[in-house]
């Protein structure tokens, strides 16, 4: 019975691992070549978060997190795309625990692949 719970374990493992893959395949197909630090972030005040807890010029993810996020049913999901030079984009969307009304934000503590 030990073994059989093991595999079953094992298989979980297996495909929560492929969808955080899966997550940030699409974060990353979305914003590899639209996410540019080389120009002015002036310049790039379209895409620029109205946010108040983003920094500067670092565009906002949420949108892209919450389909995400609703389609996975998690109550929470943060993600970020950090270049050499920067972070590039970053959000967080969700509550802090199922059934709460407490939202997270891109400044909460998450464990790496939580």
């Amino acid at each position: 019975m030990r073994l059989v719970n093991r595999r079953i374990l094992a298989g979980w493992m297996v495909v929560a691992a492929l969808g955080l893959t899966a997550s940030v395949a699409l974060v990353w197909h979305r914003y590899a070549g639209t996410v540019s630090l080389d120009c002015d972030p002036a310049d790039q005040a379209a895409g620029v978060a109205a946010n108040p807890s983003l920094p500067s010029g670092v565009h906002s993810l949420d949108g892209d997190l919450e389909s995400i996020r609703a389609a996975c049913r998690v109550p929470a999901l943060a993600a970020a795309v950090v270049r050499a030079d920067g972070i590039a984009a970053m959000g967080a969307v969700g509550v802090r625990k199922a059934g709460s009304s407490l939202r997270v934000e891109v400044t909460d503590c998450f464990h790496i692949g939580s």
